[in-house]
């Protein structure tokens, strides 16, 4: 009787070649943002948030300015100071015409009023300088008057006193000036520059530069009249 053959045993790890192998599905591979990029996006996140809180600071202190400025204003009602030139006298002009040229001794006195309409501020004046000249070229001389705080509802007046010494100026210039001012219709122009603050109690706001300008002012040996003038505030604002 024949003996079968005993199987022979399958070595560890053996696969049938019988037996399809199923493949395990291959997962898709994720796409990686690139560092960089990362820093960039928290860079700009960072960048709009410091802009919004920039925007809302600015916001909230023009806010509180408004709400202050209105409550300042209704409360003081304040009002800008006025200036008028009262009068212009020349004590001494003299043209003399010589071998050497034509020269010019004049002496000017300039009286200028300037008014205080508050009830509740004060003014506070720096120094005031004045300046007249004659057709933009010749220069009657320059006056300062110190520093000084104007009162509530106050009217100051300014007293200035210029001269010019042996000043050479152009012949027919001097002829022009000697026959004005023996027509007596000779005219010039006067400028005051200062710059003035607001007070309050012992407190004092911002100064802010004023000068008043007067053009064409006629002169008389007995005082002139009390001419016009032009404002300028801010260097950039005129009232007339």
């Amino acid at each position: 009787m024949a003996q079968s053959n005993p199987g022979l045993r399958r070595p560890p790890g053996y696969t049938d070649p019988s037996v399809q192998a199923h493949k395990k599905p291959t997962s898709i591979p994720r796409s990686q943002i690139p560092p960089s990029f990362q820093s960039k996006r928290k860079r700009r996140s960072c960048c709009c948030c410091c802009c919004c809180t920039i925007i809302i600071l600015i916001l909230f202190l023009l806010i509180i300015f408004a709400i202050f400025g209105t409550l300042f204003y209704v409360w003081f009602q304040p009002k800008l100071p006025t200036f008028h030139l009262q009068s212009i006298k020349t004590p001494q002009f003299n043209v003399s015409v010589t071998p050497d040229g034509t020269y010019l001794d004049a002496s000017t006195d300039v009286r200028f009023e300037t008014t205080n309409p508050n009830s509740k501020l004060e003014f506070a004046y720096d120094d005031i300088t004045v300046r007249i000249s004659y057709e933009d070229d010749v220069d009657l001389g320059t006056a300062v008057v110190p520093a000084f705080t104007q009162g509530r509802r106050n009217i100051t007046i300014l007293n200035f006193e210029t001269s010019t010494k042996h000043l050479l100026i152009d012949d027919d210039m001097g002829l022009r000036l000697k026959n004005q001012l023996h027509d007596n219709n000779m005219v010039v122009d006067v400028e005051v520059k200062t710059r003035v603050g607001v007070g309050i109690e012992s407190w004092k706001l911002g100064m802010m530069d004023v000068k008043v300008v007067c053009e064409n002012v006629q002169v008389k040996s007995s005082g002139g009249a009390n001419p016009k003038c032009k404002i300028n505030l801010l260097k950039w604002i005129n009232i007339h």
